[in-house]
């Protein structure tokens, strides 16, 4: 796997890297970025169908927490 060595630059209000034309995606390309450990991850979609996988990494990725109970106060606005 070719390895290659870059800084991010700022683009607008956003942090931006050049991918050099050997790792580029073709253009429109959705892609999917991950954050694990402090190792980003750039994948591309790889259809519709793969959209509740990702769902369900996520929610491990944020582990379990505690639902609370609204209160169902009537208002009168």
């Amino acid at each position: 796997m070719p390895t290659i060595q870059t800084k991010p630059f700022v683009a607008g209000n956003s942090q931006a890297i050049r991918l050099p034309k050997d790792f580029a995606y073709p253009d429109n390309t959705p892609l999917i970025l991950t954050k694990h450990n402090g190792v980003i991850t750039i994948r591309p979609v790889e259809n519709l169908s793969t959209v509740p996988e990702i769902f369900a990494q996520i929610g491990k990725q944020m582990g379990e927490f505690e639902r609370i109970e609204l209160d169902e106060t009537e208002r009168n606005w």
